[in-house]
């Protein structure tokens, strides 16, 4: 794991969160819960740690598991599913214990207690835990290294291309598809993974399949500088270089949830919730719409996820 070079960013920067105050309230009701799961009895390690050690994962996942910093919990109200998974202080400790965070994993759909034992969905727990270790990674500050970002972007401007196409078909033009694929890239880049913009724009160049020349054409229209920082003023820039009178964030949102599922919601603003986005698709356990976002991304999405499960 590498220092990951650019702002890391909370859920309180997202404008999709911040739009919702309920929120707030909602994740800490749920946080002050007192039904622990029991990470030391006998039960759960003959039922729930046998299962994840079966899938034959990283010695790092099952650490997830059994690391104290992870609560497993079942909250009064369950959680939304994009929120299943977080990174938080522990509302019960003392003020000065509040920047020691943990994570916190929602098992009401994962793992069920009866009197003969527990019973897990141990692909959705095994999702939980990647999800898990690329929240906690992130918050510390730690990038996966190699390509990962550039993958993570080129799966992203795929599939945002094929919502844009989806509302406005766009694609009746290539030379459309490749320029929201740049843009989508540098959207990914600047606004979620925070890079400088001289890096964005070769990456963005590579997953447009694009030359210099056009490049610097595509530049030339973007006449906002900071169009890219944030999803709102991005969505704006679409607009008016697709000439979408009719788009909107909320069009946006709405048909991104419709193809990829709710749970995906937050992949359009934050870094961990798109790295879960692509690995609860891989490993199966239908958190999402998987086929679909498969078939968008293709084997981009697999080489993808494959890296960041093998160097957990």
């Amino acid at each position: 794991m590498l220092k990951n070079p650019g702002k890391v960013k909370t859920y309180a920067d997202c404008y999709l969160y911040t739009k919702y105050p309920k929120y707030n309230t909602m994740i800490f009701d749920a946080l002050m819960s007192d039904d622990f799961i029991d990470k030391v009895s006998p039960q759960f390690n003959e039922d729930v740690l046998v299962d994840i050690k079966r899938a034959r994962v990283s010695s790092h996942i099952v650490q997830v598991l059994t690391s104290p910093k992870t609560v497993l919990y079942y909250p009064a109200k369950p959680l939304p599913t994009f929120f299943k998974v977080l990174v938080a202080a522990d509302p019960r400790t003392s003020r000065k214990d509040k920047k020691d965070r943990k994570l916190f994993i929602d098992c009401t759909s994962v793992i069920h207690r009866g009197e003969k034992g527990w019973k897990t969905n141990p692909e959705a727990l095994l999702s939980y835990l990647i999800s898990g270790y690329c929240h906690m990674a992130y918050t510390n500050g730690l990038a996966f290294g190699g390509d990962s970002t550039v993958l993570e972007s080129l799966n992203f401007a795929k599939l945002f291309t094929y919502v844009i196409d989806f509302i406005a078909k766009i694609s009746v033009s290539e030379a459309n598809r490749d320029k929201c694929m740049y843009l989508a890239s540098r959207y990914y880049l600047e606004g979620i993974a925070c890079r400088d913009e001289e890096t964005s724009r070769k990456i963005a160049q590579k997953n447009a399949g694009i030359t210099d020349i056009k490049e610097n054409t595509y530049q030339f229209t973007i006449k906002d500088p900071e169009a890219f920082k944030e999803l709102k003023s991005f969505i704006k820039l679409i607009r008016n270089i697709f000439k979408i009178d009719k788009l909107t964030v909320d069009i946006v949102v709405e048909k991104w949830m419709y193809l990829f599922n709710p749970s995906t919601v937050f992949a359009l603003e934050y870094m961990p919730a798109f790295q879960s986005m692509l690995t609860n698709a891989y490993v199966g356990a239908y958190l999402n719409n998987q086929k679909t976002i498969e078939k968008i991304c293709g084997k981009s999405m697999v080489q993808y996820a494959k890296y960041i499960i093998d160097n957990i």
